[in-house]
C-alpha cells in the first residue's frame, strides 16, 4: 500500500486507498487505532522518536489542505498528547 500512497502505480488499489484516506471515523475509532498502533510498535521494539513523531503530527494538523489524512483524524482532546503517551510508556 505504500507504494500506491506514493504515487508508484497500482492502479487497481489506487482508488480503496483514496477512499480509505478520505474516509470519517469516530474519534474513538481514532483511538483505537492509534492505540493498536502504538502497541505494535512497543511490541515490536520500534525505534522512534517521540517529538519527531508529535511534530510531524502537528505539521499535518496545520497543512490540512495538502495532508488529506489529517482532514479525517484531527487532533482532538489532545489526541497526540495521548498517543506519544502510549509510545513512551510501552510495557
Amino acid at each position: 500500500m505504500g507504494d500506491v500512497y506514493l504515487g508508484n502505480g497500482h492502479g487497481e488499489y489506487e482508488e480503496i486507498l483514496e477512499t480509505l484516506e478520505k474516509t470519517p471515523y469516530t474519534e474513538d475509532q481514532v483511538l483505537e487505532a492509534d492505540a493498536f498502533q502504538a502497541q505494535m510498535f512497543c511490541e515490536n521494539g520500534f525505534n522512534f522518536n517521540s517529538l519527531a513523531i508529535l511534530a510531524l503530527m502537528e505539521k499535518g494538523d496545520q497543512e490540512k489542505s495538502t495532508w488529506e489524512w489529517f482532514k479525517t483524524r484531527p487532533n482532538h482532546n489532545g489526541r497526540y498528547e495521548k498517543y506519544i503517551s502510549l509510545l513512551e510508556n510501552c510495557d
